[in-house]
């Protein structure tokens, strides 16, 4: 019995020690796993606000708003319109500092029937952008005024001439028309339950989920009359939209909230960025970032690190050392420059 008793001890010690030595092989061998986030800061998803036409309410109501959540928006804009110019230092010097964005919705919103015209529609508007935001690279959000109703040449954008088309790529413009780009608004007829399943199905999807507003508060009654007649009602009333806010604020632990154009930096940098592990030792991991390289993006990309401990860990980019936060014991976050480069992550143990 002894004997039995004896083997049969020996035998679960090794067992489990086997299990235990197996499952610390496991963990040793993720550490050094280095990945890209899908969305910065390691977010689930994505979700930008975007406010069309530069309406009063935008600047009396909405932005005031936003500041008090604290959540940072884009807001396409007509600087040859009236409403724009009665509120032009507003616009121009209040906006930016706040953080948000402006983009290119043309100077009139009214098209253009040359390309002449239109070189005046769209590039003022982007050089004006420029001028605003002298530390930002020049790629803007571009939406062609009047949205796709407007004729470009005689033509709607989706349809104008090549020579139209080519004044995106000359102002370095993300054209939202393009048919690339689909996003959601969110009007008086929209109920609780259809927000919460948009909200709940991007982070699911891991998605960028843009939101699309235009008037803020009681639609007029041309708006009224018009949504009788074909359903399209742009107009979101107060109340509901700052509902949309608080079930917003109920989920920014899980999603990237930030002006469009931001997102859609990290989009095309995500797409064309690559970190691959070129050497490793004791107390170091060496990994190459391989980037797209054009300095028009210019967003940050997050990266997550297995590492053996995150206690006295630092890392480079280059030689430049770059912060970093610890998501767990043995992981840690830290945001690179889109660059082609060496990352290291040094005293890992």
């Amino acid at each position: 019995m002894r004997t039995a008793a004896f083997h049969w001890v020996l035998g679960m010690t090794l067992l489990l020690g086997g299990i235990v030595l197996s499952n610390n092989q496991a963990n040793a061998s993720t550490c050094g796993n280095a990945v890209i986030a899908r969305w910065f800061d390691n977010r689930d998803a994505a979700i930008s606000l975007r406010f069309d036409d530069s309406l009063a309410s935008h600047v009396d109501y909405v932005i005031p708003v936003l500041n008090r959540y604290g959540i940072k928006a884009t807001f396409m804009v007509n600087p040859g319109l009236e409403r724009y110019q009665m509120h032009r230092d507003f616009w121009e010097r209040k906006v930016p500092a706040m953080g948000h964005e402006l983009g290119n919705h043309t100077a009139h919103h009214r098209g253009a029937r040359t390309i002449r015209e239109a070189e005046r529609e769209i590039g003022e508007v982007s050089e004006l952008i420029w001028r605003l935001y002298p530390t930002r690279s020049r790629v803007t959000v571009f939406a062609s005024g009047g949205g796709r109703r407007c004729l470009w040449g005689g033509r709607q954008w989706s349809d104008a001439a090549p020579e139209y088309k080519q004044l995106v790529a000359k102002y370095n413009l993300i054209d939202l028309y393009d048919g690339h780009h689909p996003a959601t608004g969110i009007n008086s007829r929209d109920s609780e339950v259809s927000i919460d399943k948009r909200l709940h199905d991007a982070i699911n999807t891991h998605g960028h989920l843009p939101f699309v507003f235009h008037n803020i508060g009681t639609p007029t009654m041309l708006e009224r009359m018009r949504a009788l007649v074909d359903g399209f009602e742009a107009t979101c009333r107060k109340e509901q939209f700052e509902q949309f806010l608080d079930r917003l604020s109920r989920v920014r632990n899980k999603v990237w909230i930030a002006p469009l154009t931001q997102i859609l930096k990290y989009e095309h940098e995500y797409r064309n960025a690559k970190l691959e592990m070129i050497d490793s030792g004791e107390h170091f991991y060496k990994y190459r970032l391989i980037a797209a390289g054009d300095p028009m993006y210019d967003q940050e990309l997050t990266v997550v690190a297995s590492v053996a401990t995150s206690i006295n860990a630092k890392v480079y980019q280059g030689s430049i050392l770059i912060k970093h936060s610890i998501v767990d014991g043995h992981k840690i976050m830290f945001n690179v420059r889109p660059v082609s480069s060496v990352v290291i992550i040094n005293n890992i143990s």
